[in-house]
C-alpha cells in the first residue's frame, strides 16, 4: 500500500507531461544569451535592432516598423521571413 505523500501512476505522467510542457524551446542561460546575439546580429545586417522587453519577450525595430516576438522562435521566424526563406 502506498502512503498518503505518493502519487499515483498516472499522476506522475501528468506532472511530467506539464514539465515537457513548461520547458522552453531555447536553453536556459547562456543559450539564450548566444541566440540572442546570433540573432540580434542577423537581423542588424538586415537594418534591424532586437530588444529585450522588461515585460518578457522581444521587440524588433526598423525605422518606422516595429514587431512584437514572445521567444526567440519567433524572432527566428521573422528574420526568416525577412530573407526569404
Amino acid at each position: 500500500m502506498s502512503g498518503p505523500d505518493e502519487k499515483a501512476p498516472g499522476a506522475v505522467a501528468a506532472d511530467r507531461a506539464l514539465e515537457i510542457e513548461r520547458t522552453p524551446i531555447v536553453g536556459d542561460g547562456a543559450d539564450v544569451d548566444k541566440k540572442f546575439a546570433t540573432l540580434a546580429a542577423h537581423l542588424a545586417l538586415k537594418g534591424f535592432a532586437l530588444h529585450r522587453l522588461t515585460c518578457g519577450g522581444y521587440l524588433i525595430a526598423r525605422w518606422d516598423r516595429t514587431a512584437y516576438a514572445p521567444d526567440l522562435r519567433s524572432v527566428s521566424a521573422f528574420l526568416d521571413r525577412t530573407e526569404g526563406r
